[in-house]
């Protein structure tokens, strides 16, 4: 029913996962499981296998990365967002140590991209396959366009 798509959606997006109604419907036709729970978790390890740049569909102005964030400067993300991870690249010293790496990867949520940063090592980061998906506080600051 198209309450249930509804609902669906707005408890993703409630956690920073935006996706569009067509998919959140496929999504729910084929999460099974006994309980409301179960169905719940199964639609969950569906978003984490996703590809965002089919699902995401188009997004609100309110949903995912703000429009403008790459040229933003000094600003709070404002909202919890999950993104994809599109690209990754070392930009440190590769002779310094393994806890003073600096990764530069690409972020999108399906319909935006936007550049970031590690300020300091996020672990599993340097080893997450592209298309992993990486949970960014509303805390996080952007800075000339860049996540840290």
């Amino acid at each position: 029913p198209a309450a249930a798509v509804a609902e669906a959606r707005r408890a993703l997006a409630a956690r920073g996962m935006c996706v569009d109604l067509a998919w959140v419907a496929a999504a729910l036709a084929d999460a099974t499981g006994p309980t409301l729970a179960a169905r719940d978790a199964a639609l969950f390890v569906q978003y984490l296998h996703c590809d965002l740049r089919t699902a995401a569909g188009a997004l609100s102005a309110d949903e995912g990365l703000p429009a403008d964030v790459a040229r933003w400067h000094d600003r709070r993300l404002g909202r919890a967002v999950v993104l994809q991870l599109e690209a990754r690249e070392a930009i440190g010293d590769p002779s310094a140590r393994r806890d003073a790496r600096t990764l530069s990867v690409l972020l999108t949520d399906g319909a935006r991209e936007v550049a970031a940063f590690e300020r300091a090592p996020v672990d599993g980061l340097d080893a997450a396959p592209l298309g992993a998906k990486i949970y960014v506080d509303a805390d996080a600051l952007a800075r000339r366009g860049v996540i840290l």
